[in-house]
């Protein structure tokens, strides 16, 4: 059974090549332009412009009631069979390529002095190269959209420009003042006038300038002359081929593409030269066709670069081999671009959320739930575009300014922090009570007058060994219970009265200060610091007033200690000691607890930019990343 034609499309059988007509009677005689008088049906409007051969004006059509656009062999030439051929041909290939980016052709025929002219739609916009100037005064902000409109229109004029290859038909003089693009989105590929068809004859007679109206002085602008004679084209946009006068397929086309894209990109051209001569050299020899390469460049993507280096090769079988191929290329890099531009409208309102959220912050006490948020939207606007201006700021804001009041769960990770910092401390007491128990041994030695006394001192230093080392040793905040420094003082006293007030007591109560001043939680100071000089300072007294046995003597027995600068007298050696022990305590202590209070602040300042950054990831990532211990990491 045989296929509809809607099956064998929809099957593939239908390829481009045999759905589209190729041009057809270009070698017969042209059709003769008779109908009605010129005057009768068009009105003269305006004058548009005109080229080397040719002139375009506006007439108002009678009959239809619009305004078009009549391209005439410019007065005051000779015309001869060959121009008015050429002239004809261009209508009629302009006129076959039917698609919405090449100017449709209305009519043709003669005006009433019997010169050809061919009617064609009035197009209203800029050119491409009039676009291109007026970028770099545009600003950054303006600029850039801009450019990727251009950068659209660009991909059009590929697909325009590959309908013409599938129809045989080369354009060779493609360049930004040949682009169009129109007042509401319309883009436009002009002048077909040295069009090349497949599989005929140039038909177009040397030593003829180019037809189509040209906007820059070619007197004074080499780029902006269409070459005539051998070399068809124009200089720094023609491919290398071309300005060679090789044999030139689509790919010629497709490399005057690639000059017009980098110009888009860089905003300048590719080829410079003050001379035709200069152009057509850095046309053969090539030129860095990396648009970011040039001064205004700099920020395009390397995609695009890459994209204008294959266009632009000098051999054609290292280009793209269709236009289309372009156009692909530059609709993949579109498509991640527009997702670029979502990404960074959604980071812009994630920005302004963190910046209204981060100003209520600063403005109040109370809990943490707007940092939170604006550290949240800061995390996502930065993920979805990194360079976010206001988003970054308001991360500096946050991060260097942290709130007043630290918020819950930085409290419950403080405080976590704070028992470990005294389970440090409590695991190194124990080392100083064994050290103390080591050294025992040594007093044995010596004999032990009694028994029941030194039973006493062991046990306060056994108990204080216990107590810290027990769970007890801290209270949930990370606080030193009260027992424990009364303990430890305790059997320093109680050292002190067995063994005098300045051998080996200041040493221990420094020892122990020290350990109790580096507890966090609430500070003691004052309370540490009286227990530790109550350890030698009340037993000394209790030993100068005779009410406990004096253990300690600076002039005779049990121990003598001369001096070698001084007359060693007794009390005065006894008050010196005392003011120095003293003065190394209070300065010990007070070192310690300063010490500890900037470790409590390194602590919490570590805490909370540790919660300010954990912000940053979204709630349900936070799960996830600490399944167990809900908001925050803890001690492992």
């Amino acid at each position: 059974m045989e296929k509809s034609e809607t099956d064998a499309i929809s099957a593939g059988a239908f390829t481009d090549e045999t759905m589209v007509a190729p041009i057809e009677g270009l070698s017969s005689p042209p059709v003769a332009l008779t109908g009605q008088s010129f005057e009768q049906r068009y009105e003269s409007r305006a004058r548009l412009g005109e080229g080397g051969m040719g002139e375009v004006l506006v007439y108002r059509d009678r009959v239809i009631g619009r305004e078009i656009a009549i391209k005439k062999i410019r007065g005051g030439l000779p015309v001869d069979a060959s121009h008015e051929a050429r002239f004809l041909r261009e209508a009629r290939v302009q006129g076959q390529l039917e698609h919405p980016a090449i100017v449709p052709v209305y009519d043709m025929g003669r005006d009433r002095d019997g010169a050809a002219y061919f009617g064609m739609k009035r197009v209203r916009g800029l050119t491409l190269q009039q676009m291109i100037a007026e970028l770099p005064t545009a600003g950054p902000r303006l600029a850039l959209p801009a450019r990727r409109r251009l950068i659209t229109a660009f991909s059009t004029v590929c697909l325009a420009v590959d309908f013409a290859h599938k129809r045989g038909v080369l354009h060779r003089d493609l360049k930004p003042s040949n682009i169009m693009l129109g007042d509401f989105g319309e883009v436009y590929v002009l002048d077909w006038g040295i069009a090349k068809v497949r599989g005929s004859d140039d038909n177009v007679p040397p030593n003829v300038a180019g037809s189509a109206p040209t906007l820059g002085d070619p007197a004074s602008d080499p780029s902006a002359r269409t070459i005539d004679g051998v070399t068809l084209g124009t200089a720094g946009y023609m491919s290398p081929e071309q300005v060679s006068c090789d044999r030139l397929d689509e790919r010629s086309d497709v490399y005057c593409l690639g000059v017009m894209l980098f110009e888009v990109l860089a905003l300048e051209p590719l080829h410079k030269g003050e001379t035709l001569r200069h152009l057509l050299t850095s046309t053969l020899r090539g030129s860095d066709a990396r648009p970011s390469s040039r001064p205004l460049g700099g920020d395009v993507p390397p995609e695009l670069d890459a994209i204008c280096v294959k266009a632009t090769a000098l051999e054609p079988k290292e280009r793209f081999a269709t236009a289309r191929e372009l156009h692909d290329s530059i609709e993949a890099y579109l498509a991640g671009d527009r997702d670029l531009a979502r990404r960074r409208e959604l980071a812009d309102g994630h920005a302004r959320s963190a910046a209204e959220a981060v100003e209520r912050a600063r403005s109040t006490d109370g809990p943490a739930d707007d940092r939170s948020r604006a550290m949240s939207d800061v995390g996502r606007a930065l993920a979805l575009d990194p360079q976010n201006l206001l988003a970054l700021k308001s991360l500096v804001e946050l991060v260097t300014q942290p709130p007043r009041v630290l918020p819950n769960e930085a409290q419950e990770e403080l405080a976590a922090a704070g028992q470990r910092t005294a389970a440090v401390f409590a695991r190194s007491g124990p080392l100083g009570v064994a050290g103390v128990a080591l050294c025992m041994p040594l007093f044995f030695w010596q004999g032990v007058k009694s028994w029941p006394a030194l039973l006493v001192l062991v046990a306060l230093w056994a108990a204080l060994g216990w107590a810290r080392r027990s769970k007890r040793g801290t209270l949930a905040d990370g606080t030193l219970p009260i027992h424990i420094p009364v303990i430890g003082f305790s059997a320093a006293a109680a050292t002190s009265m067995l063994f005098g007030p300045f051998v080996l007591v200041p040493v221990v109560a420094m020892v122990l200060a020290v350990n109790a001043a580096m507890a966090p939680g609430r500070s003691r100071r004052a309370l540490i610091t009286a227990l530790a000089l109550a350890s030698f300072v009340v037993p000394w007294i209790l030993q100068l007033a005779g009410i406990a046995p004096r253990v300690l003597s600076m002039a005779g027995d049990p121990l003598t200690a001369p001096s070698l600068l001084f007359d060693v007298r007794d009390l005065p050696t006894h008050v010196a000691l005392l003011a120095t022990n003293v003065t190394v305590l209070l300065v010990g202590i007070t070192i310690a607890f300063r010490l500890r209070q900037r470790l409590y602040e390194a602590e919490h300042a570590t805490v909370l930019q540790s919660w300010q950054l954990r912000q940053l990831i979204p709630q349900e990532a936070r799960a996830v990343a600490y399944p167990a211990q809900g908001d925050f990491p803890r001690d492992r």
